[in-house]
């Protein structure tokens, strides 16, 4: 499934509301959705949970869906926010080019296969 046609799926599913609205309820599904995943990776982070990875997942499923919807409603498709976000972002290789970066990178990257706590 491409992104266009991702769009597509999500737009058969949204509420059926006029542009205005449908942004609206986007910006605010992203922020509610990514909050989700802010406070599973914080209680993985600073309470000692481990960090359920098919849970975060479904909530970055849901902040998707949003972002389609929200694309929609400013008359873009996600392909063309693709490709200004590449234009921002340059069309390096995604790979680590410091240490800081590395750093970052397997901090964000997560635990390898087997681990499931944050902070292993």
């Amino acid at each position: 499934m491409t992104l266009n046609e991702y769009q597509q799926a999500a737009m058969r599913t949204a509420s059926g509301l006029a542009h205005p609205e449908l942004l609206m309820n986007a910006a605010l599904g992203i922020c509610g959705e990514g909050g989700e995943v802010a406070d599973l990776v914080k209680k993985a982070a600073f309470q000692g949970h481990n960090l359920d990875r098919e849970h975060v997942a479904k909530e970055l499923g849901d902040c998707f869906w949003y972002l389609a919807v929200g694309a929609e409603a400013i008359g873009y498709t996600l392909e063309e926010i693709g490709q200004k976000l590449r234009g921002d972002v340059g069309a390096g290789d995604g790979q680590p080019k410091n240490e800081r970066q590395q750093k970052q990178h397997d901090r964000i990257s997560g635990p390898a296969a087997g681990q499931n706590a944050i902070n292993d």
